[in-house]
């Protein structure tokens, strides 16, 4: 009697997703900008499909306007004060959102605007999205704050006269540390101050 050999059945393919949200961007000022960066990561083994319904929502809140939203894959729409996006994120890949936003001129300095978005994915591969997550800020989880006011400082440009400027001042400096240098130093092994009893005086 032959045994028919039995293989293995293969892994069940399977995603899974985290969202992590950062404020990486903007001036943070009344009246000024702030930019977002969603990051959502699958590290199963499975990737994720465009269900129907969003994969990704985000509403900002009502000081926040935004102007402009981008994914680096899928498609992203927005619909007064919310972000949907709609695609897949690949088996050990991820897919990353970008949103900028104005900030009303009325927000009050030194107050906190904080919020979260939400992904939605198929885990089991069963054909619908059936598990929710929230994004959580990758520096200290929970929802993604920034202070209005707070910094995000712009680092200031020195023009052509600037840059000319800081050189030959650094040129002088490094002229005088010289100098100084020398001084300490006394005159070179074998020269002659020329003094006295020198007979090349």
């Amino acid at each position: 009697m032959i045994t028919p050999a039995s293989c293995p059945a293969p892994p069940l393919l399977g995603a899974h997703l985290t969202a992590t949200k950062a404020v990486t961007g903007g001036s943070l000022a009344p009246g000024g900008t702030v930019v977002y960066t969603v990051t959502l990561t699958n590290s199963g083994t499975g990737a994720t499909f465009d269900e129907p319904g969003d994969e990704f929502t985000d509403t900002l809140p009502a000081t926040l306007t935004p102007t402009s939203a981008a994914a680096s894959l899928g498609t992203i729409t927005v619909t007064g004060n919310t972000m949907h996006w709609n695609g897949g994120v690949p088996a050990g890949g991820s897919v990353v959102i970008t949103i900028d936003a104005t900030i009303s001129g009325a927000a009050v300095s030194q107050s906190i605007i904080s919020n979260q978005g939400t992904a939605s994915y198929d885990a089991t591969r069963g054909g619908s999205n059936q598990t929710t997550i929230l994004t959580a800020d990758p520096a200290k989880s929970g929802p993604t704050q920034f202070m209005v006011g707070g910094a995000i400082a712009a680092v200031p440009a020195l023009s052509g006269a600037g840059l000319a400027a800081m050189a030959t001042a650094l040129l002088a400096c490094g002229a005088l540390t010289l100098r100084r240098r020398r001084m300490r130093l006394g005159p070179a092994p074998g020269r002659h101050s020329g003094g006295p009893g020198d007979p090349r005086a």
